[in-house]
């Protein structure tokens, strides 16, 4: 009488084994997917400033980086002033802006303060720290842990 009891441990066992292994295999998947997923491109560049100790620290930075970008010493930014600047600080991988991505990330040029395109003090900064915001979204998602619906350990990691 004891063989129901036998063959429904082993049972048991056999699907929490499955189950396992099947969120073994997913997490792997999605690891996986993470490692190859495209890099934003500015992400490098965004990298830099998560040694920001808080907002006033990142803005100072965010402020050094804009007059550093500034050859023309005019107060703006454009997109050539970007796109150059940027090559040459040879991030890893490098930041390549393209042009459709300055146009993203200025609104379609609507937060652009002239016609040439340029990006004002502010405006650089209000860019930046939205797009700062981004790469921590980004990160974020792919550093916490997938935990499949069928986990049964989901009490303890919640």
């Amino acid at each position: 009488t004891l063989l129901p009891v036998v063959v429904a441990v082993l049972l048991e066992n056999f699907t929490t084994a499955t189950r396992r292994e099947k969120d073994m295999n997913n997490r792997a998947a999605l690891k996986k997917a993470a490692m190859t997923q495209v890099v934003h491109s500015l992400d490098p560049l965004l990298a830099t400033f998560m040694g920001s100790t808080c907002l006033e620290d990142f803005q100072i930075r965010v402020e050094d980086l804009f007059w550093r970008l500034d050859v023309d010493n005019n107060g703006t930014l454009n997109y050539q002033e970007l796109f150059e600047g940027f090559r040459k600080m040879k991030f890893r991988p490098a930041v390549k802006l393209s042009q459709e991505q300055f146009e993203v990330i200025t609104r379609q040029r609507e937060l652009c303060v002239n016609e040439g395109g340029g990006i004002d003090m502010q405006r650089f900064q209000y860019i930046m720290m939205e797009e700062f915001s981004l790469y921590i979204e980004r990160h974020l998602g792919q550093s916490v842990p997938a935990v499949s619906k069928d986990d049964t350990h989901l009490g303890m990691i919640l």
